[in-house]
């Protein structure tokens, strides 16, 4: 951290956040394994790797990215007390300011292995309240927000060959008002690696809300809305559907990027200007 003395140096010479940039040379594509420790707690520390093809081509892919996203403005086009609410929920989660120069991706990798994660993160816009990023312009120009609905588990019937065209998986008889928990509790099941894992963090998730009782009728109910991906429930394979949205978002933004169109990923959605929604 800057101490006193080289903050008042920095105010002396009047530098500001805008003349400091991101070394050009930083890693972008990092890979991270981790440790179980007792008590079943785990740490993920970075791992150092020798690059292959696909490295070498992820990082180029990633470096034409981040190269239209260094020659944009992203910003918030909001009122200062609403500013300062953003600033106040991002420091709650983050401990740090929103930095708008914070705009270089990074994409990271899990478990030691490259096809485990690969999701794209470090960008300003993917840490403030979902709720704020209609506010989020380009250039000056408004923004939309698109994504794919409910992508994991559209991924997974289509492995299993079928096609569940515009069926929402979130709505459960019994719970049909309470979608939201619903979508909660189905990708806590995607990532958990056994189904006691995922109906005590269902039970944690949503605590006082709902009893352990209730999260176990839940789990039950969602395998009898979905008996054809069942089989994946409990199963850990979240994070090997996570590699999978993160090859088809790093696809979309090469894509628009071939016609000079920023996109700003949040996973499986992506931000662009109006004008740009179709493409």
């Amino acid at each position: 951290r800057a101490s006193s003395e080289l903050i008042g140096l920095f105010n002396k010479h009047q530098l500001a956040g805008l003349m400091v940039q991101r070394e050009e040379s930083e890693e972008v594509i990092i890979l991270k394994g981790v440790k179980i420790y007792k008590g079943k707690k785990k740490v993920k520390f970075v791992v150092d790797y020798e690059d292959t093809k696909q490295t070498i081509q992820m990082r180029e892919n990633l470096r034409t990215i981040n190269s239209l996203l260094d020659s944009r403005w992203v910003d918030l086009n909001v009122p200062d007390d609403i500013y300062e609410e953003i600033v106040r929920e991002v420091e709650k989660k983050n401990r740090n300011d929103i930095d708008f120069n914070r705009k270089k991706l990074v994409r990271v990798f899990n478990n030691n292995s490259f096809e485990d994660g690969g999701r794209f993160y470090r960008g300003w816009w993917q840490e403030i309240p979902k709720e704020f990023r209609k506010h989020i312009t380009i250039d000056g120009k408004q923004t939309v927000e698109v994504d794919y609905s409910a992508m994991h588990f559209r991924i997974l019937y289509a492995e299993e060959g079928i096609n569940i065209g515009n069926d929402d998986p979130y709505i459960v008889e019994g719970y049909e008002d309470q979608r939201k928990l619903i979508k909660i509790a189905l990708n806590i099941i995607l990532n958990a690696g056994t189904k006691d894992t995922a109906i005590n963090a269902i039970y944690f998730n949503n605590k006082p809300a709902i009893s352990k009782k209730t999260a176990k009728y839940i789990y039950k109910a969602l395998e009898n809305k979905h008996p054809n991906i069942k089989k994946y429930f409990g199963s850990g394979r979240g994070i090997k559907l996570q590699f999978k949205d993160s090859q088809i978002a790093e696809q979309v933004m090469l894509n628009l990027a071939k016609s000079n169109i920023v996109c700003l990923p949040v996973h499986d959605s992506f931000i662009v200007r109006m004008s740009n929604q179709i493409e």
